[in-house]
């Protein structure tokens, strides 16, 4: 009995044990579930709502219907909401919203939110995108632009406008409006709640076509631009150094220019630099040459023209002769100088005829040259000595009448003391070469021979001191009375002593000049006015044209300057 007594209690303190153990693990259990009863997200598609304490909401524009709308909930882990995430609710647009209740795990704690749509109206006030013209313009601030090719035809266009939500314009974007005009179109843009407005500026131009340095400054010394020669010139005092300078370069808007402005350049060298200005448009250029050099100390006169002809300067003197016959006057002289010179007096119409005096001084201001210039005339020598110098052929005088017949052919050659006049003439024979010998006795500065005849075809001009005739003859005629059919003979020397030397005589050198100016005649414009005492005139063996047995020798003309 004792023993089934002790079996008894010490079963019952088992059960005990046990009953206080279980309760003790659901007492656990319970106290393991979780309080939290939060909505953590609350979406709309990819669009979050803000969430403020129990507050759920989000603004759409005034603008947005008000739909049904089925949200995306989650929630607390373990927590339940009612409505439950995913069911369409209707009510979110007004002012009450839609009521959520979260009930938390443990099933005890709940929190009820309030979640409502706010359509409100935005305050922004932006153009944000400005089509015209099938392009994009571009937007700065306030100022909405477009550069159009330059061969564009100024037009109106109606826009395509992107505003702010809710934002209203005027004008507005349907009317045509012309952009190119100088002032350009105003818009004003106003936001959707009326509280702010934007003015923007709307231009539109074509690429501008100009290329040209506007300003070219060093050390913030101003260049000479010419425009005419597209060059840029600076001039430094004579003891400046040379080197790098660094140009600060005024283009037109939109123009470029390479090199580029502020880069250091060796304007001192000897072909300068070359800048090439390319214009807004990108196809229009202009290659400028910068040269920089020092103050110069030339006072020379480079060219010098006057009358319609180019003068020649010869040290200190500038000379012109002009034909015979001109007639003298004042004369408007045209000068170039040695770069940055200056010329007294001022190169006015002035008597170039009596003679003028310039004074050149040089760009430093110091050096100076003075320079006399004279015009003066050819004039036709009439009082000539003349050596005929001829073998074979007729000679004599003719007045319309007949010819008088000096000599026949074969005689000796002629020596003509005076001019008698155009009509002597001396026909030359078939047999070549022949020689025409002028003696100028009175040593006059010769500037021009001509003469005339028939079938004439080449003729060569010698000059010289020393003249040799060796094997010449020569013949001495006299005219008398003025009557110059009437003549006799005296002085005869060496009568036939010989053929004309088909050879020339080394003495003479070698010709001067040679040709014709056409058949018939000849002119020799003498490159400078010559003091030679013998003029020489030699027709070789192709003298005449055509098979011609002779030719004849009408007038030859002599022209010399005082």
């Amino acid at each position: 009995m004792k023993k089934y007594r002790m079996y008894f209690v010490k079963t019952l303190m088992a059960l005990l044990v046990g009953v206080m153990f279980l309760a003790s693990c659901k007492e656990e259990e319970e106290d393991a579930k979780s309080t939290a009863c939060d909505i953590l997200t609350f979406k709309l598609g990819e669009l979050s709502w803000d969430i403020s304490g129990t507050d759920i909401t989000h603004n759409y524009s005034s603008a947005t219907l008000p739909t049904p709308l089925t949200p995306s909930i989650t929630v607390s882990p373990g927590a339940t909401v009612s409505p439950p995430s995913g069911v369409e609710q209707n009510n979110f647009f007004k002012e009450a919203g839609v009521e959520y209740i979260v009930v938390a795990e443990d099933r005890v704690t709940t929190k009820k939110y309030t979640a409502r749509a706010i359509r409100t109206q935005y305050s922004d006030c932006e153009i944000l995108s400005f089509r015209a013209g099938g392009v994009v313009w571009d937007i700065n601030d306030s100022t909405i632009t477009y550069l159009f090719p330059a061969a564009t035809t100024e037009t109106s266009f109606a826009p395509t406008i992107d505003l702010s939500l809710g934002a209203k314009i005027r004008p507005l974007e349907s009317d045509a409006q012309n952009f190119f005009t100088e002032q350009g179109v105003k818009y004003t843009v106003t936001s959707e709640d009326g509280k702010k407005t934007k003015v923007y500026t709307v231009k539109a131009r074509r690429k501008y076509t100009d290329c040209d340095i506007l300003s070219f400054s060093v050390d913030g010394e101003d260049w000479t631009i010419s425009n005419n020669d597209l060059s840029i010139t600076h001039a430094y005092p004579a003891g400046a150094s040379e080197g790098l300078r660094t140009p600060n370069i005024t283009l037109p808007v939109g123009a470029t220019v390479n090199p580029p402005s502020g880069v250091p350049q060796d304007f001192f060298a000897a072909q300068g630099v070359k800048y090439t200005v390319r214009a807004e448009d990108t196809a229009t250029t202009k290659v400028y040459t910068v040269k920089a050099r020092k103050v110069s100390s030339d006072c020379e006169i480079a060219s010098f023209s006057a009358g319609g002809a180019e003068w020649e300067i010869n040290d200190g003197l500038i000379t012109y002769i002009f034909p015979a016959g001109t007639t003298e006057g004042y004369l408007t002289p045209s000068i170039v100088l040695s770069p940055g010179a200056k010329i007294e007096p001022e190169p006015v119409s002035a008597d170039l005829w009596a003679g003028v005096t310039y004074t050149v001084t040089a760009e430093n201001g110091e050096t100076t040259k003075t320079y006399t210039v004279k015009a003066s005339m050819y004039k036709k020598y009439d009082t000539k000595n003349w050596t005929v110098l001829q073998k074979f052929g007729n000679h004599g005088w003719g007045d319309g009448a007949g010819t008088q017949t000096l000599w026949p052919g074969g005689n000796p050659m002629l020596i003509l003391d005076d001019d008698p006049g155009s009509g002597w003439h001396s026909n030359l024979g078939a047999e070549f070469p022949h020689v025409l010998i002028i003696d100028m006795k009175d040593a006059k500065s010769v500037s021009k021979i001509s003469g005339n005849g028939g079938d004439l075809h080449n003729v060569e001009l010698y000059m010289t001191d020393n003249l040799s005739i060796d094997g010449y003859s020569t013949h001495t005629v006299n005219w008398e009375d003025d009557d110059f059919r009437t003549f006799d003979y005296s002085d005869w020397a060496n009568p036939l002593a010989g053929s004309v030397p088909a050879d020339v005589p080394a003495s003479w050198g070698s010709p001067v000049a040679q040709g014709v100016a056409e058949y018939n005649s000849f002119s020799f414009d003498l490159p400078e006015a010559v003091q030679k005492r013998f003029l020489i005139l030699r027709f070789p063996d192709n003298a005449i044209d055509w098979g011609a047995t002779y030719t004849s020798m009408n007038t030859v003309e002599v022209f010399y300057v005082e």
